[in-house]
């Protein structure tokens, strides 16, 4: 059975923390006060823990140390994995973790040798790469993401190396780090196996053996138009 005592708020939900402080005057010197309750907002997108349950509500605290605590409705929390925690942990802005949400399962399954598309600033659309590392990275939290890219080589940020670390070979410029969030599953036909790849995805070779016979396909079809007969194409440009 999954371990679920991880979640993200789906909304903003108000945490509380209790505080007794002892009141000090001179007829009752060391009398205890009155629990003070603080108040504050966990947004959404705030990673927590289960610390107890209830038949309605389960407590939880936030992740990042917090001496915080609030109970949580099961419409306001999306229970995830430890590997899912860590995996939103490395979304660096709240709002954009419930929006990963949906592919959170086919994050989890990348490994390293992976075709992705990666989102990068600095490059109108996503650019076709190949995972070539998944982890930890210094000074960033949650698993990160190495990628090199397939096509606009030279427009990356890294050749492999983050922080003085080496943690894949490439050429210079060919590759970035990222969170899950700049990833994306989209269409492979246009996927190219580069000579200097060795992708290590068991589905990866099967991919492009049907992408190729696809481009082949359309190429043939074009073919086929531009070899209509003058009949047809007088007929067309009536």
């Amino acid at each position: 059975m999954e371990d679920l005592r991880f979640g993200v708020l789906l909304e903003d939900v108000v945490e509380y923390k209790s505080e007794v402080r002892q009141q000090r005057t001179i007829l009752f010197p060391g009398r205890p006060k009155k629990p003070s309750i603080t108040k504050q907002l966990a947004p959404k997108g705030t990673l927590v823990e289960a610390v107890s349950s209830r038949e309605i509500e389960v407590n939880y605290k936030t992740i990042l140390g917090s001496s915080f605590y609030l109970s949580c409705k099961p419409r306001q929390v999306h229970k995830i994995t430890l590997q899912q925690k860590n995996l939103l942990e490395g979304v660096k802005h709240l709002h954009d973790r419930t929006e990963v949400l949906q592919k959170l399962n086919w994050v989890q399954k990348l490994q390293v040798g992976s075709f992705v598309f990666v989102t990068v600033p600095t490059i109108p659309l996503p650019v076709q790469g190949v995972v070539r590392y998944i982890g930890e990275l210094p000074g960033e939290t949650g698993t990160n993401f190495g990628v090199e890219f397939l096509e606009k080589r030279g427009e990356g940020t890294s050749g492999g190396k983050f922080k003085d670390v080496t943690y894949f070979e490439c050429d210079r410029c060919s590759a970035v780090f990222v969170s899950m969030d700049q990833l994306s599953s989209k269409s492979y036909s246009s996927v190219r196996k580069s000579k200097d790849i060795h992708p290590c995805s068991p589905d990866s070779s099967a991919t492009l053996e049907s992408n190729t016979k696809v481009q082949h396909s359309s190429a043939s079809m074009k073919g086929d138009q531009h070899r209509r007969s003058p009949e047809s194409k007088a007929y067309s440009t009536k």
